[in-house]
């Protein structure tokens, strides 16, 4: 497909065929629905033991999709045949631990200064998108964040990324 470098929404990738999307159905990794990466996503596929046609399908709203098929060919090499494996149960490793949902996604945002001549509000801290960023409006301190999450909650964990290059 076309690199938009400046695309900041979800893109679906599907793997049709003779072949199959790796880490379909482990919601850490995210490669159905990923957000890219200065335009690039990315997509491992498997094939099949069969030789034939592979479909890899890219969509999103917005943007038109792409589709590229791959013909696989039967292997007469010499390989290391795959071992004893645990196993996946409906394409999900049965060790995957629990996703939690981001409570704070939507919710209202106090800070104490925001860059809002580069686009870089305080609304991004909840938007669920890793290409997007809060950033203070000078390196005077302190500089703090708020989120007010409209119910009492109980946290299991916290996640804060800091300064991704994409954003």
């Amino acid at each position: 497909g076309t690199v938009v470098p400046d695309f900041n929404g979800k893109v679906n990738i599907e793997v049709s065929g003779e072949g199959a999307l790796v880490g379909k159905n482990i919601p850490r990794i995210k490669v159905e629905d990923q957000i890219l990466e200065k335009g690039i996503g990315f997509a491992f596929v498997r094939t099949t033991d069969v030789a034939g046609d592979i479909t890899i399908t890219a969509t999103s709203e917005g943007i038109e999709g792409g589709v590229k098929n791959i013909a696989t060919r039967e292997c007469k090499d010499t390989f290391v045949p795959n071992g004893n494996n645990k196993g996946w149960e409906n394409g999900e490793d049965s060790l995957e631990e629990e996703v939690l949902e981001n409570i704070a996604v939507g919710k209202p945002v106090t800070v104490s200064s925001e860059q809002s001549q580069n686009g870089n509000y305080r609304k991004n801290i909840v938007d669920d998108n890793e290409g997007t960023r809060w950033c203070a409006e000078n390196s005077k301190f302190p500089q703090w964040a708020e989120i007010d999450l409209q119910n009492a909650n109980a946290i299991a964990g916290f996640q804060m990324l800091w300064e991704n290059p994409a954003s």
